[in-house]
């Protein structure tokens, strides 16, 4: 069970086979044991493992040991029966797992190399493994689950147990694998993605925890190849070729070659550290080493987002094998020899020397699936066909590989012709994918082609040689049957049929008369068409397509369906009776038997209708007397394989298990070989019988994808099984004896390859059928193709005739020339042309303007997401020389809510500054009065030297005199415009009390009166305006830097002109100097297009440079060139002679004739050259100063953003610890309104609470002074009665209990009391009036007991039970309401008193009603005594306390008294135990009966 402990010993180990699954046949196992397995599964990822010198390899069911030195193979066979999913080794390479797969798949660790079972793991996938990895220190061992759990499993596999376990993805997951670095970390990738896994502690113990690769930008990518770098990085492949950087979860860098171009062209399939170098291998068949070191340093900037990088060395696997140029290297493993295990997926093992780079190959194969098997019938050779375009043949008994032939499609079916159709056992028939089909012929070096025919247009499915070698038939996915005739001289098409859908299955009768085809549901019996066809028009042959069988099998499966269906109603119907039995009553049994009829048809029509069964067949085999059908049924039964006799209705042979996909029959008869969709091979003399069984395959796809062959040798001695997944094995029939002999001698009899006797034929070709109907169409299209041919090659002479003509026109002097109208042939032509043209182009765009609207939108679309809300493109402006590029700034337009900020900022900043502006105008100037002494001293110099102007010069005293004066005067202006001792200026006064409000104390924030400052206060709308300021900080940068790029881009295009013109001007002088080409240095200005607004503008050239693009593979002009119109784009115009401009260069001819020079002409070509000279250096000097200067300007830009990133990334930063704060007040503040709520909700609570306290105020003064009434109303009454009734009077307590009760019914409520008073006075009342009913029925018992005993004992009974007065009640409402009704200390203390003594006086009165009842009681009990009286158990309600104290202290002296309790009168016999209850006696003489009253719901018992 998954997770189970399992306490076994080191050294323990579990029997194999005991564990092994039991044989499925009937036969035993050792019928067929594996002789050799040829195939193995190429595309399988993480399929190779190196055990010192063996290379170890799972192919279905087997796990495979080829010894790299000698080339032995052992198999080790998978415990459960089951495919191989998965394998790995120990570290130390001493134990082997092999994940298997199949329902609960087993994981089975072995001992190596003993191959003892030594630990067996269970329930860690539901269906299939697909990785496994040890640990690096062999403790752990992670599995991963293929669909439909892709459960990731960390085991302690020693002890068998769980640790940890999660779903790795929801796809397909190629490998997984620990850390070599990191302990508890692993890796796991497959399809479209990587995943890195960390075995976390958490609180609740060890968690797997994984992080998904986030590919970001790059393009997702399915990843098979991976490793993990000593820095913890980890290096993995991708789909295009480029190698991918991960630093956790997150892509680093993108690593290519040098140039951009990948690292591998395809995709990298793996990846392996070796002696300090990454080695990687891809599709493209190469293998590559790495700098590791490089990579892990590897850096990219925003200009270079990829890390380029050359390998160190490259090996191309391509070519290794003869005709075979394409490698695909799948696995690397490395070892520490230097030898390498390299898995070619394209169909070889290699064994690599990492130093010298030779390979060895260790083994060829299939690359891909294995489509078609057959063997010869002479001899121990068999051939496939594969999809990866091979045929190859086998000597499968010696286990070696003959040879290979490649085609160009891949190769779909395959069969050996008999005898009967070559003796030699040597031709071989193969059909491919293209829908060609090839005869070769099988030699002692080499498959020599026969025949090659086009007969389909379909991949080929079946391929079958007639039983007398006359026809070949094939069937193909264009839904055909094609016949050809076989004979030596070569194979002739004959014709097809055509069929509803493509065939499923094929077989020929034993007698060739008939084909038998499977296509879809239906079974078709085609009669084959003979030599003579005429096929001249069409290939198609008018052949009946006949009924086989499909009808009556579907009328057998439709009757089991019904009997089916009949049994389960005959169940039901069975369990409707067991629940429902047949009564015996007529009536009752026919309403039994309605009621069942309906329940039968209710669940009839429930099921509904029998639907009609679908199947598929699958195999078709010829039999004596018919042919069996392997069915695979879809809906409505079981698959099973079927007979079908000629004219006879179709019997099973076996039904149930899964469907079998291959049926065949030996040569010699003797065994039936089938093979079934899970992998399975039987083989039995009668497969209705006992058969053999044996699992070598991995079950094929679901949904009738793959598919399997089988195949028995000529003599019987072996099975042969193959897959599509590229699995071949050869099984050895025990009981059967090889014949070497006849395989020998037909090895021996292979001749030599010869020359191919014909030409293949190409697979892009017509088939037969295609080429023959087409052949009409391609002979006019190729006479149309003539006829245009000629028509341009007639305008092309013409057109030269016509540009000769005008050559001789220009060419004549012109007196003699023609005018250029004259030349036109056709005047109105081109109108005409132009009139065309338009009328061509009014229909293209009326044919276009649904897509121009389209595209219209489309960018109207693109614009408003990606351009509108950019303020700034990214544009780049490149150096001239340099190749230096700098990027503008991506800048975003700010957005209304970041507008209306800033403004709002803005505003606010604004008012604050103008408020400060007319306080500092209202305030006096401190300046000017300091300079009022100056100004005075001013006036006093002024004075001065105005004497002086004067004339009128001043002693030194006189000058004394009028400085102390001035001085004076001064002081006393200054005085008199000092304020009082007490003023203050209202301004200042402001000014100070802001000041104290916002600068605040200066405490401490530990002080507890620290209180924070106005200013120092932050909330949201504060943060908001550092955000908007922020933003616009940010924004202004950008913009800022973006114009300084702009600026010095419209700088470029200024100094590009100027260089363009200088670069003509250098041309000028070159071409008159002649000097060495390679002083002038070239230099391209044509520019980049720098500027995104022009992305738009189109110019002619553009339009033009776009039409000779798409028209480039045009020959030929096109008619409506010829004319005018071509004449003036054709002709030159005509020389003319200009002077020579001053300082222009002369002509590059000679400067005069040689025999008119002079002194004077050589010396002014010698200056005008020495000129030239000097010109041409003063434009290359400028040239390259303002190159070196444009481009130094633009490296000090580009440092200039390097810092400006740095600060706007800092900037970012803080806006976002900005924004978090902001989003924090906002959570404050919201908080803060809601307290505040509550604090006004609070304070609203406590005003209503003061109103209500003052109401009740006023309500308990009122009912104090109702009290006080009352009470003094109760005094005067009180008073009355004691002037009435003296104190010492006999029967005073009776008259004033009646004296209360009187007054209690008079009494009225007291004026004061409101309504809410009444109702309360009115409930005491009722309650108080119930007790007097109930005072008045004692004493209505009380009288009547008082006729028949003593008058005495009776007059002392009354009273005891009377309620207390009303006042009382009233006092205790008073007390009870509120403490501070009564607030009169007097009036207090006068109540209590009065209360103590009615509590007195009814203390007393209780004794004297006990007395009373004690002789009451002793007299009953006298007069009662000795009578008899039902005994009756004692009920009572209600007792009033006298009665209760009377009965309880007449029954402790013992007496048997019959005392009234409640009205019940209650008799104890003499004879009575102490504990007996009492009795009631309805007949007692002396107590007459107690008519029945009003009893209160108390109630109790005597005891």
């Amino acid at each position: 069970s998954s997770g189970r402990y399992i306490d076994m010993a080191d050294e323990s180990y579990y029997d194999a086979a005991a564990l092994a699954a039991a044989p499925a046949g009937e036969l035993p196992p050792e019928l067929c044991t594996l002789h050799a397995s040829l195939g193995v599964p190429s595309a399988r990822v993480d399929n190779l493992l190196r055990l010192g010198s063996v290379a170890v390899y799972a192919a279905g069911s087997r796990v495979h040991f080829l010894d790299t030195q000698s080339g032995d193979v052992s198999y080790l066979p998978s415990l459960s029966g089951c495919a191989v999913g998965a394998i790995g080794a120990h570290p130390s390479g001493a134990y082997l797992c092999v994940a298997e797969t199949g329902c609960s798949p087993l994981c089975c660790v072995y001992e190596y190399p003993s191959l003892r079972l030594y630990r067996v793991l269970r329930g860690g996938t539901e269906r299939a493994y697909s990785a496994c990895s040890f640990d690096p220190a062999g403790a752990r061992l992670a599995t991963v689950g293929s669909s439909p759990d892709f459960m990731l499993t960390v085991w302690d596999w020693k002890t068998e147990k769980i640790e940890l376990r999660s779903k790795a993805f929801s796809q397909e997951v190629y490998r997984v694998t620990f850390s070599p670095h990191v302990d508890g970390s692993l890796v796991t990738s497959g399809t479209g993605h990587i995943r890195f896994w960390r075995m976390a502690s958490t609180f609740t113990g060890l968690k797997l925890q994984g992080a998904i690769g986030k590919f970001g930008t790059v393009a997702l990518s399915d990843i098979s190849g991976y490793v993990e770098l000593p820095s913890g990085k980890v290096l993995s492949g991708t789909d295009w070729g480029n190698l991918l950087l991960w630093n956790g979860n997150l892509i680093e860098c993108e690593v290519c070659r040098e140039g951009g171009l990948p690292c591998h062209e395809g995709s990298i399939n793996c990846l392996a550290i070796d002696a300090g170098r990454i080695v990687s291998g891809g599709d493209d068949g190469q293998i590559c080493y790495w700098d590791l070191s490089a990579v892990e340093a590897a850096e990219v900037t925003e200009e270079e987002p990829t890390f380029q990088l050359l390998p160190l060395a490259t090996l191309s696997l391509a070519a290794r094998e003869e005709g075979r140029a394409v490698a695909k290297v799948q696995s690397i493993v490395t070892g520490g020899d230097g030898k390498w295990l390299v898995q070619d997926a394209a169909g070889a093992l290699y064994e690599v020397d990492a130093t010298s780079w030779d390979s060895r190959t260790l083994r060829l194969f299939h690359a891909g699936g294995i489509t078609g098997l057959d063997v010869s019938p002479a001899g121990h050779i068999a051939v496939t066909s594969g999809a990866d375009g091979s045929v190859r043949a086998w000597d499968f008994a010696r286990g070696a590989l003959l040879h290979t032939s490649r085609f160009g499609a891949a190769a779909s079916a395959c069969a050996w012709a008999s005898t009967a159709v070559d003796p030699t056992g040597r031709t071989i028939g193969v059909g491919f994918a293209d829908g060609t089909i090839r005869v070769l012929e099988c030699c002692a070096d080499g498959l020599r082609l026969v025949s090659a025919l086009k007969t389909h247009a379909a991949r080929v499915r079946h391929l079958l040689f007639s039983p007398d070698g006359r026809l070949l038939a094939t069937g193909a996915d264009d839904d055909t049957v094609f016949f050809v005739s076989v004979r030596k001289s070569g194979c002739a098409p004959l014709g097809f049929v055509q069929l509803a859908g493509a065939p499923s299955a094929m077989c020929w009768a034993d007698d060739s008369a008939r084909l038998v085809v499977a296509c879809e549901d239906e079974l078709l019996r085609i009669t084959p068409p003979g030599e003579n066809v005429d096929n001249q028009v069409s290939y198609r042959l008018p052949l009946e397509l006949k009924q086989a069988g499909s009808e009556a099998l579907r009328a057998a499966l439709m009757g089991r369906l019904r009997a089916e269906r009949e049994r389960e109603l005959s169940a039901a119907r069975a369990r409707w009776l067991e629940d429902h039995p047949l009564s015996d009553d007529p009536i009752e049994a026919a309403d039994t038997e309605a009621a069942r009829a309906e329940a039968e048809r209710a669940e009839e029509e429930a099921r509904g209708p029998i639907p009609p069964p679908q199947f598929t067949v699958r195999a078709l085999a010829a039999r004596a007397g018919g042919f069996d059908a392997a069915i695979e049924m879809v809906s409505g039964g079981e698959s099973g394989l079927w007979h079908f006799p000629l004219a006879a209705t179709p019997e099973p042979l076996r039904e149930g298990g899964p469907a079998n996909c291959w049926l065949a029959e030996s040569l010699s008869g003797k065994y039936r070989l089938a093979a079934r969709v899970d992998g399975a091979v039987q083989l039995a003399p009668d497969l209705a019988g006992a058969v053999w069984e044996g699992t070598y395959h991995a079950p094929l796809m679901s949904g009738g994808g793959g598919a399997l062959t089988a195949r028995l040798s000529f003599d019987d001695a072996y099975v042969l099984s193959a897959s599509t997944d590229g699995t071949f094995f050869v099984l050895a029939v025990a009981e059967v004896e090889p014949d070497l002999s006849s395989a020998h001698g037909l090895a021996a009899s292979l001749p030599a390859k010869q020359p191919d006797a014909i030409a293949d034929v190409d697979g892009e070709a017509y088939s037969l059928e295609e080429a023959k109907q087409k052949e009409e169409s391609d002979a006019r299209a190729l006479a149309a193709s003539h006829k245009k041919r000629g028509l341009r090659a007639r305008v092309t002479e013409i057109r030269e005739r016509f540009r000769s003509l005008l050559a001789r026109n220009e060419a004549m002097p012109p007196a003699d020339r023609l005018p250029r109208a004259a030349f036109r042939i056709d005047p109105h032509l081109e109108e005409r042309i132009a009139a065309e043209s338009g009328l061509r182009l009014e229909a293209a765009a009326h044919e276009l303007a649904w897509d121009a609207e389209v595209a219209s939108l489309t960018l109207g679309k693109l614009k408003a997401k990606y351009l509108e809300p950019l303020e700034c493109e990214r544009t780049a402006l490149h150096g001239l020389r340099s190749g230096r590029k700098v990027h503008a700034l991506r800048i975003p337009r700010l957005t209304p809510q970041q507008q209306a900020a800033i403004a709002e900022v803005h505003a606010a900043v604004d008012a604050h500054a103008v408020a400060g502006t007319e306080l500092a105008s209202s305030r006096p100037s401190s300046a000017a009065s300091a300079r009022a002494p100056e100004a005075a001293g001013a006036a006093v110099a002024e004075v001065g030297s105005a004497g002086a102007q004067q004339g009128e010069p001043l002693s030194k005293l006189e000058e004394r005199a009028a400085r102390h004066a001035a001085r004076a005067a001064a002081w006393a202006e200054l005085n008199a415009r000092r304020p009082a001792p007490g003023y203050a200026a209202p301004e200042d006064v402001s000014a100070i009390e802001q000041a104290r409000g916002a600068m605040g104390d200066y405490l401490l924030k530990t002080d507890p009166n620290y209180k924070v400052s106005e200013s120092m206060r932050v909330d949201a709308q504060k943060k908001q305006r550092q955000l908007a300021l922020l933003d616009e900080s940010i924004h202004t940068l950008k913009t800022s830097f973006n114009g300084r790029l702009l600026e010095l881009q419209q700088h470029k295009h200024r100094v590009v002109a100027v260089l363009n013109a200088d670069q003509g001007r250098l041309e000028e002088l070159e071409n008159a100097l002649h000097p060495d080409p390679k002083h002038v240095l070239p230099l391209d200005l044509r520019g980049q297009k720098e500027d995104p607004n022009r992305r738009y503008h189109v110019t002619a050239e553009d339009l033009a440079a776009h039409a000779s693009e798409a028209k480039a593979a045009e020959v030929g002009i096109s008619g409506s060139d010829f004319g005018a119109h071509a004449v003036r784009a054709n002709e030159q115009p005509p020389a003319q002679t200009t002077p020579m401009k001053k300082g222009s260069p002369p002509d590059a001819g000679p400067l005069a004739l040689e025999s008119a020079r002079s002194e004077l002409v050589i010396a002014e070509q010698a200056l005008a050259r020495e000129r030239m000279l000097q010109e041409r250096c003063e434009l290359l000097e400028r040239r390259e100063e303002s190159i070196a200067s444009f481009d130094g300007a633009l490296d000090e830009l580009c440092a200039e953003k390097s810092r400006l990133l740095s600060d706007v990334q800092r900037a970012e930063l803080r806006r976002w610890v900005l924004h978090r704060e902001l989003l924090l007040l906002r959570e404050f503040d919201q908080r803060d309104r809601s307290l505040a709520a509550k604090l006004d909700k609070a304070g609203a609570d406590k005003s209503e609470l003061a109103l209500k306290i003052c109401e009740c105020q006023e309500k308990l003064e009122d009912k104090r002074r109702a009290i006080e009434s009352l009470l003094e109303r109760d005094r005067a009454l009180m008073a009355e009665f004691d002037g009435a009734v003296g104190e010492r009077h006999k029967h005073r307590e009776e008259l004033l209990r009646i004296f209360r009760r009187k007054v209690k019914r008079a009494r009225k409520p007291p004026e004061g009391l409101d309504a809410g008073d009444e109702n309360n006075s009115e409930d005491e009342a009722d309650s108080e009036s119930d007790g007097d009913d109930d005072d008045d029925d004692e004493e209505e018992g009380e009288e009547e007991i008082e006729a028949g005993v003593d008058a005495a004992a009776a007059a002392g009974s009354g009273g005891a039970g009377s309620s207390a007065l009303d006042f009382e009640a009233v006092k205790r409402a008073g007390y009870t309401g509120s403490n501070t009704a009564l607030s009169d200390t007097a009036t207090s203390k006068r109540l209590d008193e009065e209360a103590k003594e009615r509590r007195a006086a009814k203390e007393a009165a209780a004794a004297a009603d006990a007395e009373a009842e004690e002789a009451r009681a002793a007299a009953l009990a006298q007069a009662c005594r000795g009578r008899v009286v039902a005994r009756v158990p004692l009920v009572a309600a209600s007792p009033p306390r006298r009665s209760h104290r009377a009965f309880t202290a007449i029954l402790a002296r013992g007496l048997p008294p019959c005392v009234p309790l409640c009205g019940v009168r209650a008799v104890v016999p003499a004879s009575a135990a102490p504990s007996q209850p009492p009795l009631i006696d309805q007949n007692c003489a002396v107590c007459p009966p107690v008519p029945p009253r009003r009893r209160s719901g108390h109630s109790s018992t005597a005891s």
